[in-house]
């Protein structure tokens, strides 16, 4: 877990993760400027996750991204077959959703500019 941590907790808050495939979930709490994962093995991102920007792509496990989640700015996620829903509250500039076959539901509290 330290090591997931010192890699997320860059001086320019901007972090990339790939093809991690022993990571299943994300620290909670964590705060970046930019997030970008891809091909990886989460099931769930995090609780109390903070960024501006955040990309998830070829996640195929992904089933929660999480409680209180936080996207300040833009929101992309593409072919992320397991999640279902989209967390409630968001408050965001741009959302971008691609290749998602088991989405059922995006709940009416998500705000866009």
């Amino acid at each position: 877990a330290k090591a997931i941590m010192k890699r997320l907790t860059t001086d320019t808050g901007t972090a990339a993760l790939e093809h991690e495939q022993n990571i299943v979930a994300l620290p909670d709490g964590l705060s970046l400027k930019s997030l970008t994962l891809k091909n990886m093995n989460l099931k769930y991102l995090a609780d109390g996750l903070c960024v501006n920007k955040l990309a998830i792509e070829s996640c195929s496990s992904l089933q929660e991204l999480g409680k209180d989640l936080q996207v300040n700015d833009l929101l992309i996620i593409r072919s992320c077959n397991a999640l279902q829903t989209l967390p409630g509250g968001l408050f965001l500039r741009e959302i971008r959703l691609e290749g998602l076959e088991q989405l059922v539901e995006i709940p009416d509290l998500i705000y866009c500019e």
